[in-house]
C-alpha cells in the first residue's frame, strides 16, 4: 500500500543517516562513535521492553514476550558496558572492564534467544513480573561478578587485544546463536512470515557481528565499525519484529474483523431483502414485490411506450390435492409449479407467488395476442407435466395487457376476472379480454 511504502522510505531515509552519521563520528572520535553506538542499541532495547509491556494483552507469542523483558537487561549492561571505559572515568580505570561488561551482555543475549524456544512448551501466557525478577537477579549477578567480586573468568589481554577465553566467548555465542536459528526453523509454525523473517535476519546479523567483534585487531578498524553497524541493525529488526506483532497484526486482525463483521451485516441484509420480497415456500417473489415491479413496468411504459402483460394462474381443484395427498404433498407441487413457471418464460420476466395457489406472471414488452400465446404454453407445459406422486394437475389463466390509464390494480382486477371466467367456463383453459380505462 501506499502508507507502507511511504513508512519504508521514511525508515530507510533515517536509518542512512544514522549510519552516516556514526561513520563520521568514528572519523572524528572512536569514543563518541562508540558511545552513539551503544547508546542507539540501549534505545532500542528499552523501546522493545516498553513494547512488550504495555501490549500483553495482544502479545501472545511467549517467546517474544520472553525476548522483550530479557532486552531491558541486555540495554543496562551495555549502558555500563560503554560508561566503564576509562576515559570516562565514571566506574574504573581497569581497562578490561568494558570488555567483561560487553562478553556478559552478549552471552547473557545469545541464552535468551536459545532458551526462549522452551516458551512455547507451556500453554498460557508467561508471568512478565516473574520473568523480570529473574533476568533482574541474573544482571545482578553479572554486576556482582564484574564490579563488585572481580571473578568473571574472561578477560582481555594485557594489551587491551582478545584473549584465547574472549575468542572462545565469541565462538560459544556464535554457536548459541547458531541453535537459536535452528529452533527457529524448528518452531516457524508459531511465528507469521513476516515476523519469521525478520527475526531470523536479526539473528543473522547478530552473527555477523559477533564474527566482526572476533576478528578486529585494533578498536579502529573498520571490521569493528562494521561489527556496530550490524548490531544496531540486528536489534532495528527485534524491534520490527514486536511493531509488527503489537501494532500492524492487531490492525490487520481489526480490519480483518470489521471486514467479516461487514460481511455478514451486508449478508444479513441481503437475508432480510429476500425475506421482504420472496414468498417462503416457493421462493418466488411475493405479493408486495409483485406490485413494486408493476408500478415500475407503468413507468416505464410511460416513458418508452412499451407494452407489458399479465398473467393470473390458479390451480384447478387445489383443495382436493391438499385433501388427497396432504398439504406437505400440496406444498411441493406449489414450489414446482413455480418451477415450470420460470422455465416457460424469458429470464427477463417475473414469475410471482400471488397468494394460495396463485400465481402472478409478467411479460416484458409483450402485448395481448403474444401474451396468451405464452399463456397457452404454459397450460399446456403444466397439462403435461408429471408432478410429485405423480400427480398430474391442470392450471386456469387470466391475461391482462397493459393500456395507458390503467393502475396496478385495475391491471390485476382485469386478469383476476379472466381468471374467473375461464374457471367458470370448465377450466384449464386461458381467457384474455382487456379493460377500458377510465377517463
Amino acid at each position: 500500500t501506499v502508507g507502507n511504502r511511504s513508512s519504508k522510505i521514511i525508515y530507510g531515509s533515517i536509518t542512512i543517516i544514522v549510519l552516516i552519521a556514526l561513520y563520521f563520528s568514528s572519523v572524528y572520535n572512536y569514543l563518541v562513535f562508540h558511545t552513539l553506538a551503544e547508546f542507539f542499541s540501549v534505545l532500542i532495547g528499552v523501546t522493545i521492553f516498553l513494547i512488550t509491556m504495555n501490549s500483553m494483552r495482544f502479545l501472545k507469542n511467549n517467546y517474544l514476550i520472553n525476548i522483550g523483558i530479557a532486552f531491558v537487561f541486555i540495554a543496562f549492561l551495555d549502558v555500563f558496558h560503554t560508561l566503564s571505559y576509562p576515559e570516562y572515568g565514571l566506574l574504573s580505570d581497569i581497562h578490561q572492564l568494558p570488555d567483561q561488561l560487553w562478553i556478559a551482555a552478549r552471552l547473557f543475549e545469545s541464552l535468551v534467544f536459545l532458551f526462549s524456544f522452551r516458551c512455547f512448551r507451556r500453554k498460557r501466557t508467561l508471568y512478565p513480573q516473574w520473568l523480570f525478577l529473574i533476568y533482574f537477579l541474573v544482571t545482578a549477578g553479572i554486576f556482582t561478578s564484574v564490579l563488585l567480586i572481580g571473578n568473571f573468568p574472561i578477560t582481555p589481554n594485557p594489551d587491551g587485544s582478545l584473549s584465547t577465553n574472549m575468542i572462545l566467548a565469541e565462538s560459544l555465542i556464535i554457536i548459541l546463536l547458531l541453535l537459536s536459528i535452528y529452533n527457529l526453523f524448528q518452531y516457524r509454525d508459531k511465528f507469521e512470515a513476516h515476523s519469521f523473517r525478520l527475526l531470523t535476519t536479526a539473528l543473522f546479523l547478530l552473527i555477523a557481528s559477533e564474527l566482526a567483534f572476533s576478528l578486529y585487531v585494533g578498536t579502529n578498524d573498520l571490521i569493528n565499525l562494521i561489527g556496530h553497524y550490524l548490531r544496531i541493525l540486528s536489534f532495528y529488526f527485534i524491534y520490527r519484529v514486536m511493531i509488527v506483532k503489537v501494532i500492524e497484526e492487531p490492525q490487520e486482525i481489526i480490519f480483518r474483523e470489521l471486514n467479516k463483521e461487514k460481511e455478514l451485516v451486508e449478508t444479513q441484509n441481503e437475508l432480510l431483502r429476500n425475506l421482504a420480497v420472496l414468498d417462503g415456500l416457493t421462493g418466488l417473489h411475493n405479493h408486495r414485490y409483485i406490485y413494486e415491479r408493476l408500478g415500475e413496468e407503468i413507468k416505464h411504459f410511460l416513458r418508452y411506450r412499451t407494452v407489458f402483460s399479465v398473467l393470473m394462474v390458479d390451480i384447478d381443484h387445489f383443495k382436493n390435492i391438499n385433501d388427497t395427498f396432504g398439504h406437505l404433498t400440496g406444498d411441493a407441487i406449489l414450489k414446482e409449479l413455480g418451477d415450470v413457471l420460470k422455465t416457460c418464460v424469458r429470464g427477463t420476466d417475473l414469475v410471482g407467488r400471488f397468494g394460495g395457489e396463485e400465481f402472478l406472471v409478467v411479460l416484458e414488452s409483450t402485448g395481448g395476442v403474444d401474451a396468451l400465446g405464452v399463456a397457452e404454453k404454459i397450460r399446456k407445459e403444466v397439462e403435461n407435466h408429471v408432478f410429485s406422486e405423480k400427480i398430474h394437475i391442470t392450471i386456469s389463466i387470466g391475461v391482462s395487457s397493459y393500456l395507458e390509464g390503467l393502475s396496478v390494480n385495475d391491471l390485476i382486477d382485469q386478469a383476476d376476472k379472466n381468471l374467473y371466467e375461464a374457471k367458470r367456463n370448465g377450466r384449464n383453459q386461458t381467457v384474455y379480454k382487456t379493460k377500458t380505462p377510465r377517463t
